[in-house]
């Protein structure tokens, strides 16, 4: 029995075709979804219409929330608001050195700490946390200031853990700090 020369070169045709055909369509597609918070509005909306607002900036580039200085659009709080929390600072911070504090806080995005923070002496520092959960610490890179921080963090991208409020002297002088935080 012969077979029709013609049939082996439609199947070869067919699988040929049905091969081509998934082998295109089996490309993974993908997307990079990009999350914008009402926070990041926020800070955006407020750096454009000129107010004086900076990036929480960890060590890894990544946005983590902005500070706010107090001033016409964000005063210092009513001390009729009372805070979940409100902790003294005085502490000496020796050059170079970093000091956290002992006091642990579940902190989350959409946080806000309020600052109240002198310095005795002008000189480099930035705020810093630590995550207790991880044991890693948070360098705030745009919070660098000479003379310490009165307004408000708003923490917008931060991992939800506990976290202790610290300090870095990045000067080579002995600084006090003095005042409070909130949250």
């Amino acid at each position: 029995m012969k077979k029709h020369p013609n049939y082996f070169k439609r199947n070869i045709a067919i699988m040929t075709t049905s091969i081509l055909l998934s082998g295109i369509c089996s490309f993974p597609v993908t997307a990079q979804e990009t999350i914008v918070t009402m926070e990041d509005t926020e800070f955006r909306d407020k750096k454009a219409a000129g107010i004086e607002v900076y990036e929480l900036i960890d060590e890894n580039g990544n946005m983590v929330g902005y500070f706010e200085p107090y001033s016409d659009s964000n005063p210092a709080p009513s001390s009729t608001i009372m805070p979940r929390y409100t902790s003294l600072i005085d502490i000496t911070v020796a050059a170079g050195d970093t000091v956290v504090g002992s006091n642990q806080y579940a902190l989350q995005a959409g946080d806000e700490i309020q600052l109240d923070i002198s310095q005795d002496i002008e000189g480099k520092s930035y705020l810093r946390f630590k995550n207790r959960d991880t044991n890693s610490y948070i360098r705030f890179l745009k919070t660098q200031t000479t003379n310490g921080w009165q307004g408000t963090l708003h923490l917008t991208g931060i991992e939800s853990a506990s976290y202790s409020f610290g300090i870095e002297n990045a000067s080579s002088k002995e600084i006090t700090y003095s005042g409070t935080y909130s949250l």
